[in-house]
């Protein structure tokens, strides 16, 4: 019940009823009203409504929902994020049941009334504080992210973070909400600027352990990853209010950050320009060479400089020895063709197939190309790898998960040569694949099984399977065993375990140091005896959201069994596999 309240004073609801110059005011006699930023808002009485439940349960609500936001504008005020996002939920759930209990009382000028008393107050409160208060629970993710380990996943709830940060700062600017106190804002600021600082140091950990390996080359791989996440976190502490904690938050994150960096910068910048020359070389741009090798003494008589007077803890000995004798091979051309990588990259196209061979003398052969869907982003892969033009061309089989992506290869790149399985096809895909190969004038093999594909003379490519008759597109998969001196990779297609055994009764040497598992995981590839002839030291399965069951727990629990090391693109992203020949190594995008 609505209480009349003496002249000049207000009842619970905040309201009184009106007892002198009524009419002046628009008001009768013994009216009720409640005052808000000068103005007179009318509400009816309970005399008008004492039948009205759904009038008194709005207002019992409401009146709960003005004292949650009495306790949630105590919250703001004092500046304490913590308790701001601990009354959140309760104060949005009661506004929440406030509308609805309006919503159902009559007449709207009657609604309107109470949704002026009790629903946009409250509104007001939260639109000031939804921003913040998300960015408080974000935080907390990306905080339990780090201490999981998932940092990718902290990243990509960073990356989400900087969305909402920017969307609140658009909200505000155009809403004129009014400013919430420093306190709050300081202590986003300063949390953020802890989260990016554990991220640093978590690269930290990964570069100094590849310090202390002595890898050079697992140092300049992590380098720019690290040298970017230091950069960042430099630039949320600067975020951070007083220039006490600036400096406390530098010392604890950017100081030792800085410190890894500069004992080896001069050492990755020896490593980056060698690379360089080798692709002078590579190039036949010999003129260029002498001027590097210029540069380089310059950088080396440098770094010893720089490490002499800056007193940094040396180096482990085998870096240098590595960087002495990639210099003292690089200043022998004639001994340049041992130098040369091979690499093996296993493409994340989704649910498909597409593998990039890069052989030492930067020859490039594509097997495959995923889904036509997932096109772009085996282009824009290619693109990013600086590659214009594919040597081999090899299509497994017509499958669309294989050739789709392989049409928008032949319209946007250079391709000098394609080795199909001969399994004809009635798509469309197949159709369009077949057609731009013939517009083009491109060489057109069929694999033939025992034979050999030439593209480097370093790298062995054995055509392992190759069933062009075979009623099952799957099982007329091109088969390949490709070496680089002691380094074996074997890609499998779709071929399932039927062809496996065959393989085996064949009597191929299938001993590889890597499997690229047939059929995306399926369970009919991958048999027991095809992984003892194999023997494989990695596994990779590109696989992506599919309705198949791939990879079949079967399998991957066979393989794990088997105590390989297990990628898969679903879970890693891009997988790059790099080896001199002997020792291989693998690099996961995530």
């Amino acid at each position: 019940m609505i209480t009349n309240a003496s002249p000049g004073g207000l009842d619970a609801n905040g309201g009184h009823v009106c007892r002198t110059n009524c009419s002046q005011y628009g008001l009768s006699t013994g009216e009720y009203h409640y005052h808000r930023n000068g103005e007179i808002v009318k509400v009816p009485t309970s005399t008008t409504n004492t039948s009205n439940v759904a009038y008194q349960d709005a207002i019992k609500q409401g009146n709960i929902l003005k004292s949650k936001l009495s306790a949630y504008n105590q919250a703001i005020n004092s500046g304490d994020m913590a308790k701001i996002n601990g009354q959140y939920d309760a104060f949005t759930k009661q506004l929440k049941l406030v509308e609805s209990k309006i919503g159902k009382v009559s007449g709207p000028s009657t609604r309107s009334s109470l949704n002026d008393q009790y629903v946009r107050p409250a509104k007001v409160a939260i639109e000031r504080t939804i921003y913040e208060v998300s960015q408080y629970r974000l935080l907390n993710t990306i905080s339990q992210d780090i201490a999981d380990g998932s940092i990718d996943q902290a990243i990509s709830n960073t990356e989400k973070l900087e969305r909402l940060k920017k969307r609140a700062k658009e909200i505000k600017d155009a809403g004129g909400y009014q400013q919430l106190p420093s306190a709050v804002n300081n202590f986003l600021r300063s949390t953020e600027a802890n989260h990016q600082g554990n991220l640093l140091k978590n690269l930290l950990g990964a570069y100094n352990e590849a310090i202390n390996s002595g890898d050079i080359f697992e140092v300049d791989y992590l380098y720019d990853d690290f040298t970017k996440q230091l950069r960042i976190t430099e630039l949320k502490i600067g975020q951070v209010s007083g220039s006490t904690n600036r400096s406390n938050l530098n010392d604890k994150y950017v100081t030792p950050a800085k410190i890894a960096i500069e004992r080896t910068i001069y050492e990755v910048s020896q490593l980056r320009l060698m690379f360089d020359i080798v692709d002078l070389i590579e190039s036949g741009q010999t003129d260029k060479i002498d001027a590097k090798f210029q540069v380089l003494e310059r950088l080396k008589q440098r770094a010893e400089e720089i490490k002499d007077a800056g007193g940094y803890n040396a180096l482990p000995s085998m870096i240098k020895a590595d960087l002495e004798g990639f210099e003292e091979e690089l200043r022998n051309p004639q001994d340049f063709s041992d130098l040369g990588l091979f690499e093996a990259h296993f493409i994340d196209v989704g649910q498909g197939d597409s593998t990039l061979l890069v052989t030492p003398t930067r020859k490039t052969v594509l097997i495959d190309g995923g889904k036509e869907s997932e096109a772009d982003q085996l282009i824009q892969y290619l693109s990013d790898y600086g590659i214009s033009t594919i040597d081999l061309m090899v299509s497994t089989h017509p499958d669309a998960d294989h050739i789709g992506g392989l049409v928008s290869v032949l319209e946007q790149f250079e391709v000098k040569k394609v080795v199909d399985s001969g399994k004809s096809h009635t798509t469309q895909t197949y159709t369009d694949y077949l057609t731009l190969i013939d517009q083009k004038n491109i060489p057109l093999e069929i694999a033939q099984e025992g034979s050999f594909l030439d593209v480097d003379s370093a790298v062995k490519i054995e055509v392992l399977n190759a069933l062009e008759e075979s009623s099952d597109t799957n099982d007329s998969s091109v088969v390949l065993k490709v070496s680089y001196e002691e380094s074996d990779f074997l890609l499998t297609g779709d071929a399932d375990a039927e062809i496996e055994a065959e393989m085996i009764a064949e009597g191929y040497n299938l001993d590889s140091e890597v499997l690229k598992v047939g059929h995306h995981g399926s369970d009919t590839s991958t048999s027991h005896a095809f992984l003892e002839a194999v023997d494989p030291l990695i596994a990779a399965i590109s696989v992506g959201e599919n309705s198949y069951g791939h990879p079949a727990p079967t399998v991957m629990e066979r393989l794990t069994n088997y105590g390989v090391d297990l990628y898969t693109t679903q879970q890693n992203g891009d997988i790059l596999m790099m080896t001199d020949g002997h020792e291989i190594t693998a690099y996961t995008e995530r």
